[in-house]
C-alpha cells in the first residue's frame, strides 16, 4: 500500500516537473501511513512510450526497509526473462547485474533488492549499490525481456544530497551489511573446508561421476553453502563420510550400489538418502573382499577353537567318569550305580558356577544310605559325597523306580538305613 501511494505521489510530481534532470527530494506523509522521505531523478529511455523513466529511493518512518526502484520504463511480469544491467560512467568496463528484484502489481515498477558483484562471488546490497549512485555522474541501465529492451540513462547530479536526505545513516547501514557478510563468508570458508574433506573421501572411494554431482549438491545444501540450501544448513558437523554396500544382495557386487552416511561428531551415522554407485575400480570392492576373507578366517579359527575346547571337555568328562566309576565300583547293581553316578554329577553341575564348586578328583569317598522299604522295594537313598577338605555333601534321591529289594541290597554288602 505504501509503495502504491508513493508511486502515485511521485508520478504527479514528475508530470509537473518534466524537464527536471537532476535529483530532487522531499518529504510528506498522512495520518494512515505516516511520514516519508523520497529522492528521485527522471531519466531518458530508448523505447517509446517508456522513454521517461524514473529512478527513485524512498523510506517511510514506520518502516525500517527502503524502496529502491525504477518506474515508467516498461511493463514487466514474471516468467518473461527480465534482465537488468547497470553501468556507471566511473566504471565504464564493469557491468553490474540485478540479482534479486520484484514488480509492482501493475507491472510498471521494478523494485531492486540485491545485485551481483562482477569482481567477486559476493552479492551487493541495496545500500552499497545506492552508495555508488553518489560516486558517479551518470548511470546507464538496460532492462530487457523476451519482448525487447529499453536502454535508460539517469543523471546523478545532485544525488549525494538527495540520497543523504532519505538515508542519512547510509554508511552505518553499509557497515552492518559488510559485517554480516564477513561473518557469512567466514562460515562459508569453514564449511568449504568441511565440504572438500568429504568430497576427497568420496573421490578416494571412486564414487561415480553422477553420484558425485548429486552428493556434492546435497552436502553443500546440508552445510548451508549450496544455492538452494537454507542459510546455516542443518547445524551439524560432519567429521567424515562413509560408504557401505547396498543391503539388497547382489546390488553392490554386480552394479556397485552403495549407501552413504555422514559420520557426526559423536560417532553416530546419518544416512544421505538417494541412489549412489561406485566405479568398478573402487577400493570398497577390495575392502569388502578382504573383510569377507577375514571373517571366514575368524569363523574358521573360532570353529577350530570350539572343536579344541569340546575335545578338552570330552577328555575331562572321560577322566571324571573314570575316577567316579572307580569310586562306585562296589555298587555292582548297574541301575543303582547309574543312579548314584547321576546324583554325584548333578550335585557337581549344580555348584559349577558358584564359589563352592569342586572337581571330581577332589572326591575322597562316595557312600549311600538306602531306606524306606515298603511294598517290597526301597524308596529313598541319600548319596553322601566326601571331599578332600573334609566337606560332606548329601543329596537325597527317590529310587522306587529301581525296585531294589532287600535281597539285592544284601548282595552288594548293604544294610537298610546304614551307610555303606
Amino acid at each position: 500500500m505504501k509503495k502504491l501511494l508513493f508511486l502515485s505521489i511521485l508520478f504527479f510530481y514528475i508530470q509537473t516537473n518534466v524537464s527536471a534532470q537532476s535529483w530532487k527530494y522531499e518529504n510528506g506523509g498522512d495520518a494512515f501511513d505516516g511520514k516519508y522521505k523520497t529522492s528521485f531523478v527522471k531519466g531518458n529511455g530508448s523505447n517509446y512510450p517508456y522513454n521517461k523513466p524514473v529512478l527513485a529511493i524512498n523510506k517511510f518512518d514506520k518502516d525500517s526497509q527502503i524502496n529502491f526502484y525504477i518506474s515508467s520504463a516498461g511493463y514487466f511480469q514474471e516468467d518473461t526473462g527480465v534482465k537488468i544491467l547497470w553501468v556507471f560512467n566511473t566504471e565504464p568496463n564493469v557491468i553490474y547485474s540485478t540479482y534479486d528484484w520484484s514488480y509492482s502489481s501493475d507491472g510498471k515498477t521494478i523494485f531492486f533488492k540485491e545485485f551481483n558483484d562482477p569482481n567477486s562471488d559476493n552479492k551487493i546490497s541495496r545500500y552499497e549499490f545506492i552508495e555508488k549512485l553518489k560516486l558517479a555522474s551518470k548511470v546507464s541501465v538496460r532492462i530487457s525481456n523476451k519482448y525487447g529492451s529499453n536502454d535508460l540513462t539517469f543523471s546523478l547530479s545532485g544525488s549525494i544530497k538527495a540520497i543523504d536526505f532519505v538515508l542519512p545513516n547510509l554508511k552505518d547501514l553499509i557497515s552492518d551489511v559488510v559485517y554480516k557478510r564477513q561473518i557469512k563468508n567466514k562460515f562459508k570458508e569453514e564449511k568449504k573446508i568441511e565440504l572438500n574433506k568429504l568430497l576427497e573421501i568420496l573421490k578416494t572411494q571412486k564414487i561415480s561421476e553422477t553420484s558425485m554431482s548429486i552428493l556434492k549438491n546435497q552436502i553443500e545444501t546440508d552445510l548451508g553453502i549450496g544455492l538452494l540450501g537454507q542459510e546455516g544448513g542443518t547445524g551439524e558437523t560432519y567429521t567424515s563420510i562413509k560408504l557401505s554396500p547396498f543391503k539388497v544382495k547382489g546390488m553392490f557386487e554386480d552394479y556397485g550400489y552403495v549407501d552413504v552416511f555422514y559420520v557426526l561428531e559423536d560417532g553416530t551415522e546419518k544416512e544421505i538418502y538417494g541412489s549412489f554407485k561406485v566405479d568398478k575400480d573402487s577400493p570398497l570392492f577390495k575392502k569388502i573382499e578382504e573383510e569377507k576373507i577375514l571373517k571366514e578366517k575368524q569363523q574358521k579359527e573360532e570353529e577350530l577353537l570350539r572343536e579344541k575346547q569340546q575335545k578338552i571337555r570330552n577328555e575331562n568328562i572321560k577322566r571324571e567318569n573314570e575316577i567316579l566309576n572307580k569310586l562306585l565300583v562296589k555298587y555292582k547293581i548297574y541301575d543303582l550305580k547309574k543312579e548314584i553316578f547321576g546324583a554325584v554329577m548333578s550335585e557337581k553341575f549344580l555348584l559349577t558356577n558358584s564359589t563352592e564348586s569342586w572337581e571330581i578328583n577332589k572326591i575322597q569317598k562316595v557312600s549311600v544310605i538306602i531306606s524306606n522299604f515298603k511294598f517290597k522295594k526301597y524308596w529313598s537313598m541319600d548319596v553322601i559325597i566326601r571331599l578332600n577338605d573334609n566337606k560332606k555333601i548329601i543329596r537325597n534321591v527317590m529310587i522306587a523306580h529301581l525296585k531294589l529289594t532287600k535281597k539285592q541290597l544284601k548282595s552288594i554288602g548293604g544294610k537298610e538305613s546304614v551307610e555303606f
